[in-house]
C-alpha cells in the first residue's frame, strides 16, 4: 500500500508586523480536508479519523495519511490575530479560500497558505479646539503634538515599555490623521518609530491589533497643555496630559473591534476631540497728561474684541487700568470718557494680544 501524505505550511503575509508581536500567533488554526469543492463533506484519513490539519506555532501542521484522490482544504478556525482564509479574505494561492490538491500514489504534498494578519488603517481623526473657561475660541490650533503608543496586548495594559511610539502634529485646521505619513513628526525631541505598512501596498499605513494610548505632549502656540479629550460618541473623557486608551481586538467571529475597554467605538467614525485651555493675556493702559508724565485718573477705555464683545475700565489715581483674562487675538481700544480739561482721543488703537505697544508707539498715539 502506497503512502500518500498531506501537510500544510502557514505563514504571515506581513512578518514585519507580526514577528515578535504577542497579539499574533499561527498556532491553533485549523483546516478541514474535504472531498467536495463546496467543502461540506469532511474526508477521512487512512485511520478513519476526520481529516484535519492543526497549525503549530512555527506554522507547520500534523501529517495526514490520505487515500489517492483530489481534496479541498479550507480553514475552519483562524489563529490568534489572523482572519480566516475564506472567500472574503482568501490567501493568494487559494481559490476563494479553498486549496485544491490531488494526491497520486506515493505523493507527499504540502499546501502553502500565506495569510494577511488582522490590522487596521487606524484612520483616527483628531480635531483640536481651544477654550477659555470652557467656551470655544477660534485661534490657530496648528502645531499641537500628540503621542501615540502601542502595546502588544489586547487587555488594555499599558505598563512597561511601549512596543512602538509615534508623534503626530496638527495642521492649520487643528486636525491630524494617524494613517497619513505627512502628519508624522520625527525630530531630535520627538522621535517616532517607522510606521507599519501593508504587506502588499507599501503606501498604505496600517496598525496591528493591540492596545494604544493617545495623549497630548505639546500644545499649540498661545495654549496651555491643559484640557480634556474624548472619543466621538462616548461620554468618557480624560485629561489631555494623561490621554485615552484604545483597544483594537479580534472578536470571537474573527472580526475587528475598537473599544475603550468599557465602551465600543464605531470604527467607521474613529475620531476624538481634544480641547486645550487658551493662555490668558492682559492689556495695561497708562494715561498721562499733556506733559506725558502726570497720570490721569477717571479716564474710561473700552476694549472690543473681534467677536464684538466689549469691556470698559477706568484709570485709577496712578493713571492705570488693566484688562485681564483676555483671549489671544486682536482688539480695538477706544477712549470713551476723558478727564476734565482734556479731549477724547480721536482714533481708536488696534492692539494684538499678547504683543504690546512700545512706549514710543503709545506716545505717538497720545495714549
Amino acid at each position: 500500500t502506497s503512502t500518500n501524505t498531506l501537510t500544510l505550511k502557514k505563514s504571515s503575509a506581513n512578518p514585519s508586523l507580526t514577528d515578535g508581536n504577542s497579539c499574533y500567533n499561527l498556532a491553533g488554526a485549523e483546516y478541514g480536508v474535504y472531498t467536495d469543492a463546496a467543502c461540506t463533506k469532511l474526508a477521512k484519513d487512512k485511520n478513519g479519523a476526520d481529516a484535519k490539519l492543526i497549525v503549530k506555532e512555527d506554522g507547520t501542521t500534523n501529517t495526514l495519511n490520505m487515500y489517492v484522490g483530489t481534496y479541498y482544504v479550507k480553514e475552519i478556525k483562524a489563529g490568534k490575530g489572523y482572519g480566516l482564509c475564506d472567500e472574503k479574505n482568501p490567501c493568494k494561492n487559494s481559490n476563494n479560500g479553498v486549496h485544491t490538491v490531488t494526491l497520486a500514489a506515493g505523493d507527499a504534498k504540502t499546501i502553502q497558505c500565506t495569510d494577511p494578519p488582522l490590522d487596521d488603517p487606524f484612520a483616527l481623526t483628531l480635531t483640536k479646539s481651544g477654550a477659555i473657561d470652557g467656551n470655544t475660541v477660534a485661534n490657530s490650533l496648528a502645531g499641537a503634538i500628540f503621542e501615540v503608543q502601542y502595546f502588544d496586548n489586547t487587555d488594555g495594559k499599558t505598563s512597561g515599555s511601549a512596543k512602538n511610539t509615534w508623534y503626530f502634529q496638527t495642521d492649520e485646521n487643528g486636525r491630524l490623521y494617524c494613517d497619513r505619513v505627512s502628519y508624522l513628526v520625527n525630530n531630535e525631541k520627538y522621535q517616532s518609530d517607522a510606521l507599519h505598512k501593508d504587506g502588499t501596498d507599501s503606501t498604505k499605513v496600517i496598525y496591528p491589533i493591540g492596545t494604544y494610548t493617545i495623549r497630548e505632549v505639546k500644545a499649540p502656540t498661545h495654549y496651555e497643555l491643559a484640557g480634556t479629550m474624548q472619543f466621538t460618541g462616548t461620554s468618557q473623557s480624560a485629561d489631555v496630559n494623561k490621554g485615552l486608551t484604545l483597544i483594537l481586538r479580534q472578536t470571537a467571529d474573527g472580526k475587528l473591534e475598537y473599544s475603550t475597554g468599557t465602551n465600543k467605538i464605531d470604527a467607521s467614525n474613529l475620531s476624538l476631540i481634544a480641547t486645550d485651555e487658551q493662555k490668558k493675556a492682559s492689556v495695561k493702559v497708562v494715561k498721562y497728561g499733556a506733559d506725558n508724565k502726570t497720570p490721569l485718573a477717571g479716564v474710561t477705555f473700552r476694549l472690543t474684541g473681534t467677536d464684538g464683545k466689549s469691556i470698559e475700565k477706568t484709570t485709577e489715581n496712578d493713571g492705570i487700568c488693566i484688562f485681564e483674562d483676555l483671549a489671544v487675538g486682536k482688539y480695538t481700544l477706544t477712549e470713551t470718557k476723558t478727564a476734565d480739561g482734556y479731549t477724547l482721543l480721536k482714533n481708536s488703537l488696534e492692539i494684538t494680544v499678547p504683543e504690546s505697544m512700545t512706549k514710543q508707539e503709545a506716545e505717538d498715539q497720545k495714549a
